[in-house]
């Protein structure tokens, strides 16, 4: 898969260009939906699919005062994107000045005198142009005009409700891991460095990755059951995306006879303030089950997937009490990622 940064010039291009068109922050089932309509298309035409999205999200650039946290950073919604069998990713930067064009304008500069496209699939909730005054019955007026056709996608709905990027982080901010997995079609992931911390779970037997995640939506705080991958962030073969750690080489059985593949470990994640200690500062921290030693981590990118949470943060009268809570939480962990194992894959291997 080739990633474009800017909106290239396609006129050389022989084949019938078809995107996939939207800010697929998530790259959740809905979006999954539009992706995979553009790449069939692709496919019976013998033609080019590209996912058209955008960099930073529009809401950053149009509303600078309402923090947003991000599902999926951009390397992670680029691997996905590529998973999901995209020959092109292009990422038009977002910009006041491209936010400012109207409709027809973005229409004729972007996707037809750059992008020459034969076919186009969005949402139904696309919204383009100045004051996102397009809206996907107009694209299709203006495609008919263009010459290129466009394929409205409906929205994917599940258990009654709309998958949506917004109900995935209302998911996510209750801690509901496990809900916001069936939107997305594979766990909850987040990135993050391994940075030096207080070195409190070594003392407590328990030593944890402390990690600065990326600019992303952290769950609730809480205990957590997930998968951890060591190393892999952005470009393709590795990680957690839409193959995940079932599609490795190389495997080993974890305590519980689950057999995962190499740099994938079953982690118990801890995500709050450590009020025990008396601390303020929100922090994510990893325990890695069945890791020689968290110490060699520093400075690595960790990928972690939450697939469910055990329990909330709450505050406990001693160290030692603690220590013992820990104890019940990775057995927890354990039971839940073999369980989730099984489920998935029949019991030998992880699929996500």
């Amino acid at each position: 898969m080739e990633l474009i940064q800017g909106v290239p010039d396609l006129r050389g291009e022989s084949r019938p260009v078809v995107i996939a068109m939207g800010n697929f922050d998530g790259v959740h089932l809905g979006h999954q939906a539009i992706i995979n309509r553009a790449v069939e298309r692709a496919g019976v035409r013998g033609g080019l699919s590209l996912a058209l999205t955008f960099e930073p999200h529009p809401v950053r650039v149009l509303r600078p005062a309402a923090p947003l946290a991000l599902l999926t950073p951009f390397p992670l919604k680029v691997r996905l994107l590529e998973q999901s069998g995209m020959e092109q990713v292009v990422c038009a930067k977002f910009t006041r000045e491209f936010a400012e064009q109207s409709p027809t304008d973005f229409v004729h500069k972007v996707l037809v005198d750059r992008l020459r496209v034969a076919e186009v699939c969005v949402g139904e909730n696309f919204n383009f142009g100045k004051n996102r005054e397009g809206r996907p019955a107009l694209l299709k007026e203006l495609g008919k005009a263009a010459g290129f056709s466009v394929h409205i996608q409906p929205p994917v709905v599940l258990e009654n409700r709309v998958v949506s990027s917004s109900a995935i982080r209302q998911l996510v901010e209750r801690g509901e891991v496990a809900e916001a997995a069936h939107f997305l079609g594979r766990p909850y992931v987040m990135l993050g460095e391994v940075v030096s911390g207080r070195g409190r779970g070594e003392q407590l037997g328990f030593p944890t990755a402390n990690l600065r995640p990326s600019d992303q939506l952290l769950p609730a705080d809480g205990v957590y059951a997930g998968w951890v991958s060591l190393g892999v962030v952005g470009g393709s073969g590795g990680g957690f995306g839409a193959a995940g750690a079932a599609d490795r080489d190389t495997r080993r059985k974890t305590e519980d006879g689950t057999v995962v593949a190499d740099g994938i470990y079953e982690g118990a994640i801890n995500v709050g303030v450590r009020p025990t200690f008396h601390e303020t500062d929100r922090v994510m921290e990893v325990h890695l089950l069945d890791y020689p030693g968290s110490g060699a981590l520093y400075g690595q990118a960790l990928e972690v997937a939450f697939v469910a949470r055990i329990r909330e943060e709450r505050i406990f009268g001693s160290a030692a009490e603690l220590k013992a809570q820990i104890a019940k939480d990775v057995a927890a962990v354990r039971s839940t990622l073999a369980k989730q194992a099984r489920k998935k894959s029949g019991g030998w291997r992880v699929g996500l």
